[in-house]
């Protein structure tokens, strides 16, 4: 659950699957959208929250063109197998060479994801909108943990 108080507008609690810093700019994103005036921004950041760029088949698409070609791969993988270290040290390398280009990668995709949906926020338009509409104040909370059930 992601959830904010706020003194001077709506408040928002939506149910959600994860609470890494993606989900929470989603759901910081649709808090604005519930409390903005303004049609063209609600639509703008809709837009933006919900734009392809998004999918993990595109952002897999962009890690692809990323990734290292099969020849610079051998190469990487070699430095690491006749260098100095120990065979677990060499293996420990090869194996994080490996997992930096696996296109499945959940870390990447998650990175990639965090730098799209910014990417897409950093609309000027959206921004020069969201200048104009009210300022929301919401109650923060320092706990570190909350475990609630909604009945």
């Amino acid at each position: 659950m992601i959830g904010y108080q706020s003194i001077n507008c709506q408040s928002y609690v939506e149910a959600t699957k994860k609470s890494n810093a993606y989900t929470f700019l989603i759901s910081l994103c649709k808090f604005r959208i519930l409390n903005s005036e303004n049609e063209t921004c609600s639509k703008l950041i809709t837009e933006a929250i919900n734009h392809p760029n998004l999918l993990e088949e595109n952002i897999k698409k962009e890690i692809s063109k990323d990734l290292s070609s099969e020849y610079e791969l051998i190469n990487k993988i070699n430095d690491k197998l006749y260098d100095d270290n120990s065979k677990e040290k060499s293996l420990e390398s090869i194996r994080r060479i490996c997992n930096k280009e696996d296109l499945n990668n959940k870390a990447k995709i998650e990175i990639r994801k965090r730098i799209n949906i910014n990417n897409n926020l950093e609309n000027p338009k959206i921004k020069e909108l969201t200048s104009k509409e009210k300022r929301i104040n919401i109650v923060l909370d320092n706990a570190r943990i909350h475990t609630a059930k909604m009945i």
